[in-house]
């Protein structure tokens, strides 16, 4: 035999919280609806005086323990979902002379919402053996009408006993033998103990003589939902923009409660980058939680300019992927440059302008990234059609390679300053005159604080706040390979200074270790500087 109950509640809300759980701490909310809720309104509705409608306590015992030997299943609005809280402060009733008021306590109200005119639909499937009678089906249609709330007092709810299921009604929530995930949590009736006596059980009894959070003759059971609760919001299709071609540099303006300081140059590029990879696979997949994995791309869709490397994950040779490059202004990281030798393409675009944070250090402070229109002039002195006869590391320069043996010595060609010549194009070499700031046996730093180079940082954050994987950054710390930590072998260098025979045009903006992450920035010093350049990375001595 089967039971139908149509639950409705006028007002849209359904306020209740699971047993034995306070309101915040609750994860899940009381969603379907508790049976054991239900048997005790039902209980509450025949106590309920000035009804002469001839309900024996015989016949409502009866209906109760039908109910309680098996659970029912249920048909939820799929629009349903969890809102709130509601936040109150409500009086204790305790005057506090110093506020001149009464004391108060913050109350949370947390609750469903769902449509109106969507019933809630409680289906019992009771055994052949036990079904309800017609005068228990009388009396339990009598006793939905004097049920007029369900849970707090606050939610209104009609509920009326039914014969039939609407068409294309069938039942969406469904309990299960055990626990499995996705299933939520319910309190129903135990067929094994339930009597309707435990529906009356008193708080008291149940914490001091049984010691007990659940009431006598109640278990949890859990229910399978067959859609998504709570449902996904609704989320508007993101406008396709068109970008002119031969686009080679964005820029973007960096805002935020702190800015982050020259040592986080490193940290700040390989998180934008990250954050901008991921968005690149979830334009061209359409998938929302794709990564930037051959397991997500096709080597079609892959994007070499953007990430360093080819699809079979061998890092890019050549220096014509994109830079990511941090501009310091008095110190501070304030602006974002992508620099490419290859022209990006309209998804590249697409992809870093839909980065909105990048969060750095510890996370507390992200900062806001806005893009700069296509046609913001770049600066002057990072314009590579720019010619001087002096360049200066606007960050420091680390050598890619080790340049000292185990026992100290100088490697035959492997000086900070040969690695520097032979990273530039062999036309250039010979017009090299003087090359500054790249001594072996100095401070690195020019004397004031030596950059200090940590091992391998084992986090791989995309910059999501999501992903929560971001880790402090301690100064000058940047990605290495485990094996390089020798403090005299990594060392960095600032400031440098390059100077040539004749006005020259350096190819790619940054060179050296961890170049397209903003490390090695040369930019001429005898070019109008542009806004936003930092005056104090000027060399003392050096052209102006």
């Amino acid at each position: 035999m089967s039971v139908y109950i149509k639950q409705t509640f006028p007002l849209g809300r359904f306020h209740a919280t699971r047993w034995a759980e306070n309101p915040p701490a609750d994860p899940f909310g009381e969603w379907p609806p508790s049976p054991w809720r239900l048997l005790r309104a039902l209980a509450a509705a025949w106590f309920n005086s000035g009804h002469t409608d001839g309900i024996s306590g015989d016949t409502v015992k009866s209906v109760l323990t039908k109910l309680a030997s098996s659970p029912p299943d249920f048909h939820l609005p799929e629009s349903a979902r969890r809102s709130g809280p509601l936040k109150f402060y409500q009086p204790k009733g305790k005057h506090a002379p110093a506020l001149n008021k009464q004391d108060t306590t913050l109350v949370e109200d947390h609750f469903i919402a769902l449509p109106p005119d969507e019933p809630v639909w409680w289906i019992w499937n009771l055994p052949k053996d036990t079904p309800l009678l017609p005068e228990e089906i009388t009396a339990l249609r009598k006793l939905c009408l004097r049920i007029n709330y369900f849970g707090r007092a606050e939610s209104i709810c009609h509920l009326e006993l039914t014969e039939t299921l609407p068409n294309g009604i069938k039942a969406n929530a469904t309990v299960q033998l055990s626990r499995a995930a996705g299933s939520r949590p319910v309190l129903c009736s135990n067929a094994s103990t339930f009597q309707p006596e435990h529906l009356l059980e008193t708080t008291e009894n149940m914490l001091t003589k049984r010691r007990s959070k659940l009431p006598e003759g109640a278990e949890w059971r859990f229910y399978k939902l067959e859609h998504q609760f709570p449902p996904s919001p609704p989320k508007s299709a993101r406008k396709k923009y068109s970008y002119p071609k031969g686009i080679h540099h964005l820029q973007f303006a960096l805002g935020g409660r702190v800015w982050p300081t020259e040592k986080f140059i490193v940290s700040i590029a390989e998180r934008f980058r990250g954050s901008v990879l991921r968005q690149y696979a979830i334009i061209v997949t359409g998938n929302r939680d794709a990564r930037f994995e051959p397991g997500f791309l096709s080597k079609e869709q892959w994007s070499e300019n953007l990430s360093g490397k080819h699809y079979n994950g061998t890092l890019c040779t050549g220096h014509e992927h994109a830079f990511y490059l941090p501009w310091l202004d008095e110190g501070n990281i304030t602006r974002l440059i992508i620099w490419s030798y290859n022209a990006l393409t309209s998804d590249e675009i697409e992809a870093c302008i839909r980065v909105e944070k990048i969060y750095w250090g510890d996370g507390r402070y992200p900062l806001r990234v806005i893009p700069l229109p296509v046609k913001t002039p770049l600066l002057e002195c990072m314009n590579r059609k720019t010619q001087s006869m002096t360049w200066v590391a606007r960050t420091p320069f680390v050598p890619p390679r080790f340049f000292l043996r185990r026992n100290g010595q100088m490697k035959p060609g492997q000086s900070p300053s040969d690695q520097l010549k032979s990273l530039l194009p062999i036309e250039m070499q010979p017009l090299i005159v003087g090359v500054e700031g790249l001594d072996p046996k100095g401070d690195g730093m020019n004397g004031k604080h030596p950059i200090n180079w940590v091992g391998v940082d084992g986090s791989e954050s995309s910059g999501d706040q999501g992903a929560q994987n971001y880790k402090p950054c301690r100064f000058g710390s940047i990605r290495v390979h485990a094996k390089e930590t020798a403090p005299d072998n990594r060392r960095a260098f600032y400031p440098v200074i390059l100077r040539f025979s004749k006005p020259v045009t350096l190819p790619i903006p940054a060179y050296g270790h961890s170049s397209h992450f903003g490390l090695g920035l040369f930019v001429p010093t005898d070019a109008a500087p542009g806004p936003g350049a930092n005056k104090g990375a000027q060399p003392e001595g050096g052209e102006k």
